[in-house]
Formats: structure tokens, sequence, C-alpha cells
């Protein structure tokens, strides 16, 4: 074979065997270990069934608006009218990791001129954090961020006025997306835009003429997104923002790499991280100006934003995210000795494949979670509520650190078991409080009077605000106004799940004078309310 068709193939070849690779998991389990996936399929099925489900109707009402963050309430509905619930979340799943992948190629080839096996090194970040705590319309719209941008380089000064057209078009189209999607294509291409101010500039030509058409340009693009952004509901609903401790950190900037086992987690990014160091110290690294730029822009947004902003979690970890994928589409090894590519070729291959096979097995195991709580709630009636409470941390730290299945936590970040309960929405027709459907967000509202039970945006809580003790005592005004629907909540409920059930030391004594105790397992345990609701 010509030695220089050999690279070109063997490229191919190694992205698609990457492709295929990465849709692996997505074969392992049902449901798998996603924080917000059940949630996100518990919404869908209500909003395809509507009016036709008599039961989940009278619970919900379908409410469409100019709303944000709504892309797979748009299309996955429709896909339910021929292809089961779980196949369709299966696709969408598949475009979430798929895409920002593609993206990280594409900008990669648009930067550079070429296809670089580098940018294929964006499968090792392909399943991050934010993948696996179900943020499916924000994924999605990184990598639709990307793709634009990749235009928008290609083909800025062969086809200005169309470029600003189609990115200005994509830009709408991310806004219902996610909005950070958007701030991530201003980022990029304002990186861009002031990259190409420098080689422009001529000894004494002031470069402002050149500042304003760029600046021109990105409003253009910008310009709706904005205004939609002015005019969603979202911007009535403001909430306190959190900051979490600074330093704390510098530890989510490895949020990228995060799966299930936080050591080989945390090794993977310091490898990627000394490999590029190194590079770019030996000069073995291409790493343009307006990477660097969206790099320090990216980062010093992420140690200035808070956790929670307006109802929304995880803020300043989305910043990390796009960092990770700019990580390989943004810079590219040049002139590496042939032994250290070689070497660092294998080695991430390996290492992504090692990966990718835990990631595997555990999403395997995973199946037991989401059959045991099926079992669990296999006595649930349609039309019942069910109150929803966990095993914390600090409830059982022994069987935190002992006892629980790894799939049911991503690496330091968050538990993936917190939303299981979704399958009382999906199976059972039953109501529980935190469904999402928060106005500004999602397209579904609760009706009265399961409103006043519904918290879209909340934690379930602990078992233990279930207890005698506490109702002697009365709940701790913070813990109220985290649950309020836990008020009087044996008039309000039929049964109770507790989730991640092998925590609870002795379930029979959780509040044996108003539980019964139906069924039990170590992911799930089923309660009937002795108080009949109303009484």
């Amino acid at each position: 074979m010509d030695g220089r068709l050999s690279a070109p193939v063997l490229w191919r070849v190694t992205a698609a065997l990457l492709a295929v690779v990465l849709l692996i998991p997505l074969f392992a389990a049902e449901i798998p270990p996603i924080l917000d996936y059940p949630n996100h399929l518990a919404r869908m099925k209500i909003l395809a069934e509507g009016p036709a489900n008599p039961v989940l109707s009278r619970m919900y009402e379908i409410q469409w608006g100019l709303i944000p963050n709504i892309a797979i309430d748009l299309v996955m509905p429709p896909m339910l009218q021929f292809m089961p619930l779980f196949a369709a979340g299966k696709v969408m799943l598949a475009i979430t990791v798929l895409l920002p992948v593609a993206g990280a190629i594409l900008f990669s080839r648009a930067l550079f001129g070429n296809w670089s096996f580098w940018s294929l090194g964006s499968g090792l970040v392909a399943y991050n954090g934010i993948t696996l705590l179900g943020f499916m319309n924000f994924q999605i719209g990184l990598g639709l961020a990307l793709i634009v941008a990749a235009g928008w380089i290609a083909w800025r000064n062969r086809m200005p006025a169309a470029t600003v057209l189609g990115a200005a078009l994509g830009a709408i189209v991310l806004f219902f997306l996610h909005i950070f999607s958007v701030l991530f294509l201003a980022v990029l291409l304002g990186s861009y835009e002031l990259m190409r101010l420098h080689p422009q500039q001529r000894p004494g030509q002031p470069v402002w003429p050149a500042l304003l058409r760029s600046a021109l340009m990105l409003g253009c693009v910008l310009v709706v997104p904005v205004l939609f952004l002015a005019l969603a509901p979202i911007s009535d609903n403001p909430a306190a923002a959190d900051w979490r401790p600074l330093g704390s950190k510098p530890a989510g900037l490895f949020l990228p790499f995060l799966n299930y086992w936080v050591g080989l987690d945390f090794g993977t990014g310091a490898l990627v991280g000394a490999f590029v160091l190194l590079s770019w110290w030996r000069g073995w690294m291409r790493v343009p100006p307006c990477t660097v730029i969206a790099m320090l822009v990216l980062g010093l947004g992420y140690f200035l934003s808070p956790f929670l902003l307006m109802g929304a979690s995880f803020v300043d970890y989305r910043m990390p995210a796009m960092m990770g994928f700019l990580l390989f589409a943004g810079m590219v090894p040049d002139r590496l000795p042939r032994w250290l590519a070689a070497s660092a070729g294998t080695g991430f291959a390996l290492l992504f494949l090692v990966r990718m096979a835990i990631l595997v097995l555990v999403w395997i195991d995973s199946r037991v979670d989401v059959a045991r709580v099926r079992e669990a709630i296999a006595g649930v009636e349609p039309g019942s509520k069910v109150l929803v409470a966990i095993s914390e941390q600090k409830d059982n730290p022994r069987y935190w650190q002992e006892g629980m299945r790894r799939s049911r936590q991503v690496s330091g970040l968050a538990s993936t078991f917190l939303h299981l309960a979704a399958l009382l929405s999906i199976e059972r027709n039953a109501f529980w409080p935190l469904l999402f459907a928060e106005p500004g967000k999602q397209p579904l509202r609760a009706r009265p009077p399961y409103d006043a039970l519904s918290l879209p945006e909340g934690r379930p809580p602990s078992y233990r605000l279930l207890s005698p003790e506490a109702a002697r005592t009365g709940l701790d005004p913070e813990d109220l106004a985290k649950a309020p629907y836990l008020k009087d909540w044996a008039r309000q409920y039929d049964f109770v799940l507790i989730l991640n059930a092998g925590g609870v030391p002795d379930l029979h004594r959780v509040n044996p004078d108003k539980l019964d105790l139906l069924t039990a397992n170590d992911t799930a345990a089923l309660f009937r309310v002795a108080e009949a609701p109303g009484e």
C-alpha cells in the first residue's frame, strides 16, 4: 500500500472503531446509571401520551413556550410514535455521546487543515461527568457549538455573509438545546476573531475597523439568542446563587475524565495533562492563540461561576466539560519524536479501552438496581402518590464506603440512583414529587392539587426526616425549605419509597406507627402509609 495513503486510511479505520466502541455501553443496560436520565424518560412519556393517558394527564399539563433546554422534549416524543421509550432514549444517548466527539474532530480539521489522530482522543472524555449527570441537552449543544464554530473557521473568509447567516441559525438552535452552548459558541467564535486581528494589523494601520467588523459579525450571530433569553420565563425565575469553596475548584478540572473509578479517572486526567504540558514545553504541540484565549476564558469562568444559579445546578462544572473537548479539538501534536508518538498513541488507546471496559461492566452491574426498583414498586397502584426518600452518606458512612454498587456514584461528583423513582411515572402511572416540570425549563406543569407537592428541582430527603423523632421535634427549617412537601406527609401520600435502602440499618423501625413495610431489597424499600390520605 502507498505509504501516503496508509495514514488517512488508518485514521478512518480508527475513527470508525472509536464510534463503535463508544456505542457499546448503550447495549449494556436498558436504563444506564445516568443521574437525570430516568427523569427525562418519564417526562418524554408524559409529553408523548398527553391527554391519552387519563391518569398522568390529571397530574400534569403540557405548556409550550419560549424555553431553552428543550431539545429532547421536541425530538423524543414524536419518536415514541414509532419506537419504544427506552429505544428512543438510547438513540438520544448515542447522539449525546457521539456529537461532541464529532464536533471536536471537525473543529480540529477546520482549525489545522487536516484530520488529526489527537482529535480522536476526545473519545476519552465522551463519557464525562456531565454526561453521567444526564445533562443531555447541554452535551448535545456542546457538540453542535463545536460544529458551528468549525463551519465559521472553514467558510468565514470565502463566504462571510453565508457564514454569518448559518452561524446565526445555529445559535438559535443552540438556544433551544442549552443556553450554555450559546455561551460556548460565543467563546469559540470570539477567541478565533481575536486571533485573526493580530496578523491583519499592519504598522500604522488602526485595528479598530477589523475589530468593529468582527464585533458586528458576532453580534449578528448572537442577537437572537440574547433576545430570546431576555424574553424567556427563566429570566423571571431568579434564585440565590451558591458558590462552592474555592479550594474545591482545582479537583473539578478533572470533570472531563470522571466516570466511576476515582483513582483511574484522576490518573487519566493527570496523564493527559502531563503529556500536553510536556509536548507544549518541548515545542511538540501546536496551540493556536484562539485556543489559549478560549481556555483562559473558560477557566476563569469556572473559578468565578457559582455551583447553583437560577435553579440550575453544576453551573460552574459546564466550563471544564467544554475545556475537555477543546483540549483535543483546539490543539494538535506537531513534530513529535516517532517513538513518543507511537508510545503515546498506543498508551492512550489502551487507556481508553480499559476505561470503556470498566464503564460497560459498571452499567451491566447497574441492571440489578433497576430490576430491584421495579420489584419494589410493583405493588403501587396507578394514580398513587409516592413520597421518595433516600439513605444518605451521613446516615450510614460505612455502607457508602463498603456496601454500595459502584454504579450508584459518579467519581466524587453525585449519586446516580436519585432519579430511579421516575419508574413510578413510567411504569406505574404514579405521582412522585421530583419529576422535572419546572416553569421556564420544561414544557410540563403539575396540576392542582399535585402542584403543592411538586418540587421539580429538588433532591430526595433523608429517610430520617420521616421518623417519629423528626415529627416530635419538628423539621428543621432548612430541611423543610428543601422538601416542603414533607409537611404533614402522612396525610398527603399513599406510599413511601426509600432508595439506597441497604444503607438503612433497620427498615422496620423507620416509622412503625405510620409506615407498613411491603417489600425491601438492597436498592429500594416500599412502604404503605398506614394513615390514609385525608384522614
